[in-house]
């Protein structure tokens, strides 16, 4: 399973405003739609790979917003990817099921939260 900020959501526009205002760590961010997702666990070798969006809630701290946060995912829901927050992967291993899934360099580079060694999470710009 893997989870990303969403390609078309307020959430990632913030953190490209962030990246455009000096953060080296959002400048070099990829926010991922389903469908990158779902190419990225195929080309690893996954067998079934299902993908969803979610969180339809603005990155505001509004706390009248928290108190409708029911009411505002059930009617950003059917928008699909345009305002949804986060994307979530599911995949099973492929028939081979011996051998590991193993995303690409390329996009264990582009994640802003992994640091080089792909284990461990880098806060430094998170609450930026």
């Amino acid at each position: 399973m893997l989870g990303e900020l969403a390609r078309y959501s307020l959430w990632a526009a913030q953190r490209r405003i962030t990246g455009w205002r000096g953060s080296a760590t959002w400048r070099q961010a990829h926010f991922a739609t389903a469908g990158e997702l779902r190419r990225l666990f195929r080309n690893a070798g996954a067998s079934a790979v299902s993908a969803r969006y979610g969180l339809y809630l603005p990155p505001w701290d509004a706390p009248a917003l928290f108190g409708r946060a029911e009411a505002i995912e059930r009617l950003g829901r059917p928008l699909g990817a345009l305002g949804a927050a986060f994307v979530v992967a599911r995949a099973e291993a492929g028939s081979e099921g011996a051998t590991r899934l193993r995303m690409s360099d390329r996009f264990a580079c582009a994640n802003p939260y992994l640091t080089a060694d792909r284990t461990s999470l880098r806060g430094d710009d998170l609450l930026q």
